[in-house]
This record gives C-alpha cells, sequence and structure tokens, in this order.
C-alpha cells in the first residue's frame, strides 16, 4: 500500500500529466528559493516551483509542474499550464486561456481570466474570487470573507461563503449547490450587521438548491434557472440590476 506521501506524489504527477506538463524531464527542473521571486519566461518549461517570501510568475504559454509560495503572489500568463497553485498570503491570477489543476489562497483574492479552465477546485479564506466569462471550473468555488463574482463561467460543483457577497451574471452556470454557512467561533460586530448579497443575474443558472444558513438579501432575475431554495425568500426582479442594498 502507498504511504500518504507517496499518494499525494503520484496523485499530483496524474494531474500534470492530464495538463500536458512535465513530471521530472531533464528540461523539466525543480526551482526552490527561501527569499527569492521566481519568473519562468515565456514558452519555457519547468518543474516544481516553490518559495517562501516570494512571488511566482509564470510567462505566457510556459509550464510547470505545480506553484507553492508562503508570502507571494501567484500569476499565470496567458495559455500557460500548471498543476496545483497554492500561496498562503498572496493573491493568484489565472491568465486568459490559461490551465491549472487547482488554485488554492487563505488570505488573498483569486481572478481567473476569460477561457481559461482549473481541473479542481478554486478555493480562498479571506479573498475575494472573480471568474470572467468563458471559464470554466471543474469543482468547488468557495470562501469564507471576500465577495464572488461569476461572469458567464461554468463552475462544475458546488459554490459556497460564509460572509461574502455572491454575483452570477452574464448567464454564468453552477452545477451544483450553493451554499451561504453561518460563521463559526466567535465574532464581534458593531452596529446593524451587513448581510450578504447574493445576486442570480439574468440567464444565470444553479441547478442544485441554494441553501441559507443565515440572513441574506437574495435577489433571482425573472429569467434565472434555480433549484430549491431553503432559509431565504428570494425577491424576483428584472432589468439589468437588481434593487438597491437595503438600508
Amino acid at each position: 500500500m502507498a504511504t500518504p506521501r507517496l499518494a499525494l506524489l503520484l496523485s499530483g504527477l496524474v494531474a500534470a500529466a492530464g495538463l500536458g506538463l512535465p513530471a521530472h524531464a531533464d528540461d523539466a527542473k525543480d526551482v526552490s528559493h527561501v527569499n527569492k521571486s521566481i519568473r519562468v519566461d515565456d514558452g519555457m518549461t519547468a518543474g516544481r516551483l516553490d518559495t517562501v517570501n516570494g512571488s511566482i510568475r509564470l510567462g505566457a504559454r510556459a509550464r510547470a509542474t505545480s506553484a507553492d509560495t508562503v508570502n507571494g503572489s501567484v500569476r499565470i500568463g496567458a495559455g500557460a499550464g500548471i498543476g496545483a497553485i497554492d500561496t498562503v498570503n498572496g493573491s493568484v491570477t489565472l491568465g486568459e486561456g490559461a490551465r491549472a489543476a487547482s488554485v488554492e489562497t487563505v488570505n488573498g483574492s483569486i481572478e481567473i481570466a476569460p477561457d481559461a479552465r482549473v481541473d479542481g477546485d478554486v478555493e480562498a479564506v479571506n479573498g475575494g474570487i472573480t471568474i470572467a466569462a468563458g471559464a470554466d471550473v471543474g469543482r468547488h468555488v468557495g470562501n469564507v470573507n471576500g465577495s464572488i463574482t461569476i461572469r458567464g463561467a461554468r463552475i462544475g460543483g458546488n459554490l459556497s461563503t460564509t460572509s461574502g457577497n455572491v454575483t452570477l451574471t452574464e448567464g454564468a452556470r453552477v452545477e451544483g449547490r450553493l451554499t451561504v454557512s453561518k460563521p463559526r467561533g466567535w465574532s464581534w460586530n458593531w452596529g446593524k450587521p451587513q448581510l450578504p448579497r447574493i445576486v442570480i443575474g439574468p440567464g444565470a443558472t444553479v441547478t442544485g438548491p441554494l441553501t441559507f444558513e443565515r440572513d441574506v438579501e437574495l435577489y433571482v432575475h425573472e429569467t434565472a434557472t434555480v433549484g430549491e431554495i431553503t432559509g431565504a425568500t428570494p425577491q424576483r426582479y428584472a432589468g439589468d440590476t437588481p434593487p438597491a442594498p437595503k438600508d
């Protein structure tokens, strides 16, 4: 039986192979630093990209097995391909037509450009997520704090947040469920708390149920298609934009 570490390594190599990325060829060397940024030039090929205090840049049409940093952003150029992307304190940008196995950050935003593809999950803890028209995410999209905006993209799995606003527009499609979770642990609110604003816009679709474990403002366009709604009363609207937020 394979050890957990070996199983993780093998799964990473399989994901890289599925993306047409290098595993460990002579021209696909790993790059590892502690206090330096990493840059792979346009059209070049690399292995694992790993740093602690520094950003990672993968040029247009370049290839790499994975990108992992603690304090730094990750930027993937147009048409590039990479396996898993992970950062703790930094944003992630996936360029137009680029492809990744998964995207994860703790404190930072995620931006996915038109026609880009993520085979697995797109997840943040404290940061907004923006996914442009024509992009495709194979599995879950979610965060805890931060707005989520899906413009004309397809989400193959579930969509979730705890305290963020959610906007689906330009015919965006979520093929799983949409969940707004109840905050966990202690929280301090001065004055009236601001409710998450959930907008299912023109032509948008959520095929699964919509479950709200906390109070929200829910707006559903007359041309949108949604599953069963639990925990909120939808306000139907017409036109390009929903009503202004309540005071």
